[in-house]
C-alpha cells in the first residue's frame, strides 16, 4: 500500500485539493484535460496542457494517464 493511501479521501477548499478517489471519480465520468503553469523563480511562466488525462483506481495506485501535449514547458 504505502503513501498515495494519504491522499486517498483528502479534500481542502483553499488549495483545491481533492483527493485521490474524487479525481478518479471526475475523471472516469467523461473526457478531461489538464493544464499546468509554472512559474520559476526569476518570474519566467511556462505551461503545459494535455488534451487527454485520467486516473486509474485505488487497485492501480492512481496511476496517471496524460496525453496529447502543448505548450512551453
Amino acid at each position: 500500500m504505502g503513501k498515495f493511501l494519504i491522499y486517498k479521501g483528502v479534500f481542502a477548499v483553499a488549495n483545491y485539493v481533492i483527493g485521490n478517489d474524487k479525481i478518479f471519480g471526475l475523471t472516469n465520468q467523461g473526457q478531461y484535460s489538464v493544464r499546468f503553469d509554472m512559474t520559476d523563480a526569476n518570474g519566467t511562466s511556462a505551461f503545459a496542457e494535455y488534451n487527454v488525462c485520467w486516473i486509474e483506481n485505488e487497485e492501480n495506485k492512481y496511476k496517471l494517464h496524460i496525453s496529447k501535449y502543448s505548450g512551453y514547458a
